[in-house]
């Protein structure tokens, strides 16, 4: 009786050695597990895979004389056993136990392939922040000689080529932000069947015309809180990796976009077992395509790495889908069959407060545009001239220059500093006198947010202006919450951050009584 309801496999063998041994019988459990293929008669060697050749399967089952030994059983599941043998007192194997660790394996490799997504990104937003920086002094310097060579000057069209060349690559370091989940996010609460329906016409557009596009909305669905054009970025990228995949395969397909409530036990049903406990809107976006094999699955969220042909494939594009929906709090996996097709689907945390837009605190209230080509210039000095001081706190020697030296020639009293501590001590002697602080968040000792926190009781009205080539999320909880405080992500023209300069002065005399100066 315990044989046959050991809630493990369990088998009866006979033979001179576990590699040729037979099975006399097995249990319920044993037989479940194998997909019935444990048979009176059967050798017990052909549950298993071989991977690797029959000596080595073998070797592995000698192996589990001693120890249990990890196996992957044979049958279209492809679950993963461990397996420990028993010898009888002639030294002939007797007997085995199977135990089904499918699910502990698959949550195993989930947060291995989590943690080196994360390193990655760890590294990815590090090597993202010194670019930025290196394209700012970059930008700057350009900006400076495209004053003193304007359109029709020799000079003026190799000095535009290489402007255009950093904001590619300023495009190239915004891809890598969002992958690393360390881009400036501007959330707001939303509903997911409205988003949807706006993005068709996009969608249909980017769509080859061979291939059919429905959505189907769920009912009853909660708001989320994301960034829309983030999220829509996510979803433009999912529709034409599905699109291509499609494409390849028969010429065209079927591609839809569906959405749902959804909770844990949804992910838990597919083997994905990393979403927590409560209520998501779950989007998929489901293709007939050439589905993705199964050696390929645990690589397809990291950078660079695209299965298309050389030219037609960069590897940005599902691992920035996969630091959006993080940096949203949510979840994402494929399920996916070779030759039929995939289905990515994506949980986002249903948002259960007040159904207004609320923006986050990291976030810009006026987000510089990215560098275009047109309007790179600094501009003139007239349409921008003003009158203020300001202190300028960036480790960048080139960088502060530049900026000091522009803004300078719009007639504004600049001061400058190199770190936190030289800042902190310009505050205190100029206590109450300085209308704009603009500091970069990331410097070596004192970064941006602990001198907002140091300096508070001496700045008096003046106004804060993040720069950083990211913005960490720890910063939200540095933040003055009772100060006017934006952020200028780099790169950014020297004519984009005079226009932040005039923007601020002209919100601080809004904000004090009339006549007073």
């Amino acid at each position: 009786m315990m044989f046959a309801d050991a809630p493990f496999g369990v088998v009866r063998l006979e033979g001179e050695s576990i590699d040729s041994a037979v099975m006399l019988d097995a249990n319920r459990e044993l037989m479940s597990i194998s997909g019935g293929r444990a048979q009176p008669g059967s050798r017990f060697a052909d549950l298993f895979i071989a991977d690797q050749g029959p000596a080595a399967l073998a070797e592995k089952l000698r192996d589990a004389l001693d120890k249990a030994v990890n196996l992957r059983l044979a049958g279209p599941d492809e679950k993963c056993a461990d397996v420990f043998v028993v010898l009888d007192r002639h030294g002939r194997p007797s007997a085995a136990y199977v135990i089904d660790v499918t699910d502990k394996v698959q949550m195993q490799q989930s947060l291995a392939a989590g943690q080196k997504l994360q390193a990655m990104g760890q590294l990815a937003g590090g090597v993202a922040h010194d670019f930025n920086n290196q394209l700012q002094g970059i930008i700057f310097n350009v900006n400076k000689l495209q004053v003193r060579h304007p359109p029709g000057d020799p000079t003026y069209a190799e000095l535009k080529s290489i402007y255009e060349f950093a904001a590619r690559g300023a495009e190239l370091v915004r891809t890598m932000l969002a992958w690393s989940r360390k881009q400036v996010f501007r959330q707001e609460v939303f509903d997911v069947s409205d988003f949807v329906s706006e993005s068709y016409m996009f969608l249909r557009d980017i769509i080859d015309e061979r291939i059919k596009l429905d959505i189907v909305h769920g009912r009853d669905l909660p708001p989320i809180r994301a960034d829309r054009l983030q999220l829509d970025t996510a979803l433009t990228n999912l529709c034409t990796n599905a699109r291509d995949a499609m494409l390849e395969k028969n010429g065209g397909g079927q591609l839809t976009i569906r959405t749902s409530k959804a909770d844990a036990s949804v992910a838990r049903a597919d083997n994905f077992n990393l979403v927590p406990e409560g209520d998501y809107v779950l989007i998929e976006v489901i293709d007939d395509g050439a589905g993705i094999p199964p050696e390929l699955m645990q690589k397809i969220f990291e950078p660079f790495f695209t299965t298309k042909d050389e030219g037609k494939g960069t590897g940005y594009g599902l691992a920035t889908v996969y630091g959006i929906v993080k940096q949203s709090g949510g979840f994402i996996y494929p399920v996916s069959k070779v030759g039929r097709g995939t289905t990515f689907k994506v949980f986002l945390p249903a948002y259960d407060g007040e159904l207004e837009p609320v923006e986050d605190v990291e976030s810009p209230r006026e987000l510089a545009p990215p560098p275009t080509a047109e309007g790179a210039n600094a501009g003139k000095a007239g349409d921008l001239a003003g009158r203020g001081r300001i202190l300028l706190v960036e480790d960048e020697d080139g960088v502060r220059g530049l900026a000091v030296q522009l803004l300078s020639s719009f007639g504004y009293q600049v001061m400058e500093a190199a770190d936190g501590e030289s800042a902190l001590e310009i505050i205190k002697s100029n206590a109450g006198a300085i209308d704009i602080l603009i500091s970069d968040v990331v410097m070596p000792g004192m970064d941006g947010p602990a001198l907002l926190e140091a300096s508070r009781d001496y700045l008096g009205h003046a106004r804060v202006v993040f720069i950083s080539g990211y913005t960490e999320r720890d910063m939200t909880q540095a933040v003055d919450k009772g100060r006017a405080v934006s952020f200028m992500p780099k790169p950014f023209t020297l004519r984009q951050l005079g226009e932040r300069v005039k923007q601020e002065l002209a919100a601080i005399a809004s904000e004090r009584p009339d006549g007073e100066t």
